[in-house]
């Protein structure tokens, strides 16, 4: 029998709406790969990125590494599985269309007048 796979929490009516740690580590790992950003694969990989998950702290982050510790590039937030599998798919999809519309992206952030209407 095939190993369960690792839940977060989320589920839909059925099975088949169950989102997994997996599938968004997948999404993270496409947005790592279109923002030409490296998945961490240890502590000391400055300048990389990594998908924290801590259940008691609320869900999952991002983090980059850096050569003073860690820095949270898209803020402070700590979001549901099912939560950051949409904002991941959201991201990516943006980049998308973005990319489509003839629009290049060689930067490690989207540039500064790309970004309109933004609220704290």
């Amino acid at each position: 029998m095939p190993d369960k796979p690792e839940s977060t929490g989320d589920r839909g009516n059925n099975m088949a709406d169950r989102i997994t740690k997996k599938m968004i580590e997948n999404q993270f790992i496409y947005l790592c790969d279109a923002l030409g950003k490296r998945v961490a694969t240890h502590y000391r990989d400055i300048g990389a990125w990594r998908l924290d998950y801590q259940r008691c702290y609320g869900g999952f982050c991002i983090v980059e590494l850096t050569d003073r510790g860690e820095s949270l590039p898209y803020g402070h937030g700590r979001f549901k599985g099912g939560e950051m599998f949409n904002m991941l798919q959201f991201a990516l999809r943006s980049i998308a269309v973005d990319r489509s519309n003839g629009n290049t992206f060689s930067g490690p952030y989207w540039p500064t007048d790309k970004i309109t209407n933004v609220r704290n």
